[in-house]
């Protein structure tokens, strides 16, 4: 039979030594395409494929075998993962889907050449099988935390086991709750000054697969409030029945009808903010029918005046003069610019920046601080310490003063730039080519060069990051913090947002040099800058003599598309120093693709100083 899908598990994935992979189809099912002694290119995750083939079944495994494929479309989306419970995951009838599904970790541990993964929602455990050939990083995992997988469906003994086998297919969630304490909240405005007369509207969204009927709001003992139901307000048709009660500084809220994804506003007049810089909290309590009312996960809070009338102290001071700053205590205000669990899952280790764009890794071996979350505008008052280069504040205490804050700017800066310390916890923007691209430790390393010197951009397995389109030769453009590794700036990436792909412009193939002999007795080194239009390109710089002979090949490698400078020691292939006189620079620049050649010469005069 002839079937047509996108490739879901790749071949090579979980057997390198032949083609096991799934491909599935806008069915909503997916099939295992295999064969003996070979892994099949063609099947990459992504890739739109037409395959002919015998259909056969081996230990309850439907297979494709026997076959000819061929790639239709690259860099295809995946089909919509079918949503399942942990026990709904292993059965076999959804054998070969791509499926999603949540729960807590009750077992992990090594067996037969990979790591076995017990997850529960509580109607029943699956396996989640990572093969080592995969070369997943499984080690933040442990028993207790929540997790998500969305991987493909295959058979072991009979029952359904999930096998993701990508950066992403495994990543940390909360299994959602039922109605009670359930919803998303957020207030406008989120800013008053002090002594005003408001009225604010707090949004509630449904995130819960059961209804919301009940929500209570609590007016903070600080706000004169007139407790007059005719000062609240409902819209939308989440309300449409809904009827409105007054219990002294609660507003209750009964008869709704919230639903997953939907959502009304509710209005509460004769307000007055107090009249101090502070930071109110108006908790919110959700319940469904017959429920109790609860807490929900975030209430909504709004920023009076200033805030807070505590003296902070710039980043950038603290930054600049950490020998005066070290040991001693402070509070700083700024927003989360990499929230807590993202850069490692075990303790707080997270970036705050203020207006300057210069920041403070907040840190805690205590497990990740759920108020350090991206977006968040804080008050942290802690103690200022540097370790292995690194300017901290640790033994803190945070207030969050506004939620959903936008991000400083970052500081746009040069590759060269960001491998030096002076930058080092700041938020920046900076774009390149990839030079290279490798994994590293528990993470990858993404190597880009703008012309100036080359950096590395740094993101952890834990951000759960998907760089697979990412290449040698392509220009980026990434956001993060300047951290430190062994006594180099590199850039920390977080966020998907934060990194994608961007047109550079190409320098077009030249040479310059300066127009001046120079004097390599003396030390003088030569400037020579270049460039060979593309990457695409194999570049050559040789220096000849007057006579033609070569002296020395000062580059061959591959091009970039951006100017570059190297320097000349006035030396030859033996390392000694050439006799005084000129000689010819020689650049050849090769495009790969085409075979045609480009060359251009410039002179160099190696002279001395005459005593």
């Amino acid at each position: 039979m002839t079937i047509q899908g996108v490739v879901t598990l790749g071949a090579g994935k979980t057997i390198d030594t032949r083609t096991d992979a799934y491909v599935q189809d806008n069915s909503g099912r997916g099939i295992n395409i295999f064969q003996f002694d070979t892994v099949d290119t063609t099947l990459v995750r992504g890739n739109l494929v037409r395959i002919t083939g015998t259909v056969e079944e081996f230990n309850g495994i439907t297979e494709i075998t026997n076959y000819t494929s061929e790639v239709v479309e690259k860099a295809q989306p995946l089909p919509t993962a079918l949503k399942l419970s942990t026990s709904d995951a292993t059965d076999t009838q959804y054998e070969g889907t791509l499926i999603q599904t949540s729960g807590v970790i009750s077992d992990l541990f090594a067996a037969g050449g990979g790591t076995n993964i017990i997850i529960n929602d509580g109607s029943g455990e699956v396996t989640l099988r990572v093969w080592d050939t995969t070369g997943l990083n499984v080690s933040p995992f442990a028993v207790g935390d929540t997790i998500r997988c969305v991987a493909v469906m295959d058979i072991f003994n009979n029952a359904g086991q999930l096998t993701p086998a990508y950066n992403g297919d495994i990543f940390f969630t909360s299994i959602e709750q039922a109605a009670d304490g359930s919803g998303i909240v957020s207030v406008l405005p989120d800013q008053v000054n002090k002594s005003e007369a408001a009225t604010l509207s707090f949004t509630f969204t449904g995130n819960s697969a059961d209804t919301v009927s009940q929500i209570s709001i609590n007016v903070p003992n600080e706000w004169s409030f007139t407790s007059n139901p005719n000062d609240v307000g409902l819209s939308g048709s989440v309300f449409g029945s809904a009827q409105v009660g007054i219990n002294g500084r609660q507003v209750l809220i009964t008869d709704a009808v919230i639903e997953d994804r939907t959502q009304g506003e509710i209005q509460i007049g004769g307000l007055t903010a107090p009249a101090v810089d502070t930071v109110s909290v108006f908790t919110v309590q959700s319940a469904g029918t017959g429920g109790s009312l609860t807490e929900v996960a975030i209430s909504p809070t709004v920023m009076v005046g200033k805030g807070t009338a505590v003296q902070t102290v710039p980043m950038d001071s603290i930054q600049k003069n950490i020998d005066f700053w070290n040991g001693k205590q402070v509070a700083i205000q700024g927003v989360v610019t990499i929230g807590a669990g993202v850069l490692i899952t075990s303790r707080t280790s997270a970036y705050v920046n203020d207006s300057t764009a210069f920041g403070l890794q907040v840190f805690s071996f205590d497990p990740p601080d759920p108020a350090i979350e991206r977006g968040n505008l804080v008050l942290i008052r802690g103690t200022i310490e540097e370790f292995n280069a690194i300017t901290e504040i640790t033994d803190y205490t945070v207030r969050v003063l506004r939620r959903n804050v936008d991000l400083p700017t970052p500081l746009q800066i040069t590759t060269k730039q960001a491998t030096g310390l002076g930058l080092e916890g700041s938020w920046v923007r900076l774009s390149g080519t990839i030079v290279d691209k490798y994994s590293a430790g528990g993470g990858t390393n993404i190597i880009v060069d703008d012309g100036s010197g080359e950096v590395t951009i740094r993101v952890w397995d834990t951000a759960g990051l998907d760089l697979t389109d990412f290449t040698a030769g392509d220009g980026i453009v990434a956001k993060g913090i300047i951290g430190e590794f062994s006594d180099t700036g590199q850039l920390l990436v977080g966020y998907q947002e934060d990194i994608g792909f961007v047109v550079l412009p190409k320098a077009p193939i030249g040479l310059k040099v300066p127009n001046k002999p120079f004097v390599p007795d003396r030390g003088e080194l030569f400037d020579i800058t270049f460039s060979a239009g593309s990457e695409n390109t194999q570049v050559t710089i040789r220096i000849y003599d007057l006579a033609g002979r070569l002296i020395t090949t000062l580059l061959d490698d591959q091009g970039r598309s951006f100017e570059q400078t190297l320097r000349w020691n006035g030396r030859d292939q033996l390392n000694e120093l050439v006799p005084l006189g000129a000689y010819i620079l020689h650049l050849e620049v090769v495009d790969e693709s085409t075979g045609k050649t480009t060359q251009k010469t410039a002179p160099i005069v190696v002279g001395t100083i005459l005593k």
